[in-house]
């Protein structure tokens, strides 16, 4: 299952969650500070739509992710996540979180009868690109520590599974804390 499932690591904004601020990010010093990522993980589908995603701590700031590549351009397969937050934007390698999928064993409960399983990656470190800030995160580095669960339903095809088909019901989350600089 974890093979034929292509993720896009598009970051969205997990129900629920507490905005749990320490400091705003117009009043950040330049020395490190905790920060936190609050994020579904959204399956890779041929519309890259932006999704909401929200950071608590020093960053305390919500706002929508679209999956790039490199570059900073819209592509549903990237390697990158843009981070267009209300008070700046900046971009995230999620590199590391795509390899940790890829290499997973995939679900140790996977139920053959039902078409069901779940599995768990990380924890991975995904970082701030470095020179992508705008706004309040013009100059901002650092990295999150995050780990990203995935629940999932397949289709069935002539009364077995399909692996390779796009999940009917799926879940995913992505958490963790990080720590962040704001630089000049």
């Amino acid at each position: 299952m974890n093979r034929s499932i292509k993720i896009a690591l598009g970051l969205t904004v997990l129900v629920g969650s507490l905005l749990l601020g320490e400091q705003g990010a117009f009043a950040q010093s330049a020395g490190p500070a905790s920060s936190s990522l609050w994020a579904p993980l959204v399956l890779t589908s041929s519309n890259n739509k932006p999704t909401p995603i929200v950071f608590t701590g020093a960053i305390g700031d919500y706002g929508s992710t679209l999956t790039v590549n490199s570059s900073g351009k819209t592509d549903g397969h990237g390697h990158f996540d843009e981070v267009t937050l209300k008070k700046g934007r900046f971009r995230l390698d999620t590199t590391t979180l795509g390899s940790a999928f890829s290499s997973s064993p995939g679900p140790t409960d996977f139920n053959s009868q039902n078409c069901s399983g779940s599995y768990m990656v990380g924890p991975v470190t995904i970082s701030i690109v470095a020179g992508s800030g705008t706004g309040a995160y013009k100059g901002v580095s650092g990295s999150f520590s995050v780990t990203a669960s995935l629940a999932a339903v397949l289709p069935t095809k002539k009364g077995t599974c399909n692996q390779s088909g796009t999940p009917v019901g799926a879940f995913g989350s992505i958490t963790g804390p990080g720590t962040v600089s704001f630089g000049s």
